[in-house]
């Protein structure tokens, strides 16, 4: 296997035509250029190909706060597994309710809850917790979601840049 420097603009086109969890650059490529793809489909590696595509997304690179990384990245996930989502309303805690279908199931679970919809999903999400809490909740979603320990890291890790 051969390794190559491609241009950042090359690079995010090829993450935003990632089309299943894991795919790996070698089988976009194929796939685009029309090739039979030899390769696996997926690949475990330090950076994974599909967290990429919402870290190079233009919603995420916009976001100017923790908050809203938060948001556009749990965006980007449902995107990715609309129906799978809705696992997410088990991830709770003790007393706090973190997701929910409704405003209001979010706001009687504790004072102080700033509840957000959660851009373009029916779902709604705490806010008021500090990063390192949004970190784990949205490693929590990955890990329900099916995503790999390093995938889950690195969007993670992403929230507070």
């Amino acid at each position: 296997m051969k390794t190559i420097e491609i241009n950042d603009d090359i690079y995010d086109y090829l993450i935003q035509n990632v089309k299943t969890l894991g795919e790996d650059p070698s089988s976009i490529l194929s796939r685009l250029l029309g090739l039979d793809d030899t390769a696996p489909n997926t690949l475990e590696t330090e950076e994974p190909a599909i967290t990429d595509a919402c870290l190079h997304s233009p919603e995420f690179k916009a976001a100017s706060s923790t908050v809203d990384r938060f948001l556009q990245a749990l965006s980007w996930l449902y995107s990715m597994n609309r129906k799978g989502f809705a696992q997410i309303l088990h991830v709770k805690g003790k007393k706090r309710v973190y997701f929910a279908e409704r405003e209001k199931d979010i706001s009687s679970s504790g004072n102080n809850a700033f509840p957000k919809k959660i851009p373009n999903t029916p779902y709604w999400v705490i806010t008021n917790s500090n990063t390192q809490t949004k970190q784990r909740l949205l490693s929590d979603v990955m890990r329900v979601l099916g995503y790999s320990i390093a995938e889950r890291n690195r969007l993670a890790a992403a929230l507070k840049d």
